[in-house]
Order: structure tokens, then C-alpha cells, then sequence
């Protein structure tokens, strides 16, 4: 069963409106809906872990993969798996992609400097009468 069946069965079988269950969480009764339609927030989890409490469902294992503890020694730790990965090794390939595009900009900044560069060179070779009727025309 998906999660947006699971939240919408639960509300009806507590006896509450979508309305009231906004009004629960503190939320625009549209928002609120948007979650009966399978539009869950990606990382507003306090948002999931209310809705859990009000209605005794386990949503937020289902949306973001959490295995229950005991399970495995990540979730006994509190790793959350993102995309079957620990959030470990999600960061660590974020940094490395950080580093490259550091790199990249490195690259672009020295070659806009000797763009800049040679394009000073051009201008001084002008005097100032021969710039102003450059820019002029």
C-alpha cells in the first residue's frame, strides 16, 4: 500500500477531516491535501513524524526508507539510507563533486583574467582621443 492510501485511510478510519488534520499540523488544509495526493515534503520530517503521532501510522520509514531498528546496525545507529546509500557516502560524493567544480571554476576564473587581460592590453594601445572615437562609433 503507498503511503498517500495509508495517511488517507488512517484519517478516515480516526474520524478526521482533511481540514482538521490541517489544522492539527498546523498547515494549509491545500498542503494537507497535496500529502493525501503523494506529495509528501522531502525533508520536513517533523511535519511526517506529527501526522504519525496523530494517527499511529509509520510513514516516515515508508517515505524515506528507514529500516526499523534492529533490522540493521545503520538504522540501530540512526543512519538514514537516501537511494539505498547511508548519508555518508551521500556527503562524501558531494564533496568530491564540490572539489571538481571547484576546480572547474578555478579553470574559468584564470582563463576570464587572461581574457581580461589581453582585452587591457588592446585598450591601452589606444590613446585616449583614438578610445573615444572607438566608443563613440
Amino acid at each position: 500500500m503507498k503511503a498517500k492510501e495509508i495517511l488517507r485511510r488512517s484519517r478516515k478510519s480516526k474520524g478526521y477531516t482533511q481540514y482538521e488534520m490541517a489544522e492539527k499540523l498546523g498547515i494549509s488544509s491545500r498542503m494537507y491535501q497535496r500529502y493525501e495526493e503523494g506529495k509528501f515534503p522531502k525533508y520536513k520530517t517533523a511535519q511526517i513524524n506529527k501526522i504519525d503521532r496523530l494517527l499511529g501510522t509509520d510513514l516516515e520509514n515508508i517515505l524515506y526508507k528507514r529500516a526499523p531498528a534492529g533490522e540493521n546496525e545503520a538504522a540501530d545507529q540512526g543512519r538514514i539510507q537516501l537511494k539505498g546509500k547511508h548519508a555518508s557516502t551521500v556527503i562524501v560524493d558531494m564533496q568530491q563533486r564540490i572539489i571538481a567544480l571547484e576546480a572547474k571554476a578555478a579553470v574559468l576564473l584564470a582563463t576570464t583574467i587572461e581574457i581580461l587581460s589581453k582585452q587591457r592590453k588592446k585598450v591601452s594601445a589606444y590613446t585616449p582621443a583614438e578610445l573615444s572615437k572607438v566608443i563613440d562609433t
